[in-house]
């Protein structure tokens, strides 16, 4: 084999392995799944079990498939403060939830958050 053709193979064989490592990280970092935001239990209502079961999931003693969902406030983590702004959203009306809501829709900002399981049509 003359020496080009052996650093073709050197090189294809490089760009396969490549590929195996960044194709998997590809797909987890650009899930596209529409939810409703503020919406954490997935029953497609916002009402005060959504803000419960966000601080389910915060203390451990619940899962949340659909983070993108908790993330009320739509900073990038699920946290108190999504919990809180539930309830204001409830109960004061001042406030609404970032898009998508109240209808089902993609997340239009970037973040690692993702919805494992959609629940939307």
């Amino acid at each position: 084999m003359s020496h080009k053709k052996k650093g073709r193979a050197r090189f294809g064989l490089a760009l396969a392995a490549l590929a195996l490592v960044v194709a998997p990280t590809l797909t987890r970092l650009a899930p596209a799944s529409d939810f409703i935001r503020a919406d954490s239990n997935q029953d497609l209502e916002l009402n005060i079990v959504d803000a419960v079961f966000t601080l389910n999931y915060l203390t451990g003693s619940g899962s949340m498939p659909c983070l993108d969902a908790g993330d009320a406030n739509d900073d990038g983590a699920v946290d108190i403060v999504d919990a809180v702004l539930t309830l204001h959203i409830l109960f004061a009306g001042t406030a609404l939830p970032q898009a998508p809501w109240p209808n089902c829709g993609a997340d239009p900002t970037a973040d690692s958050l993702d919805c494992a399981s959609p629940i939307c049509p």
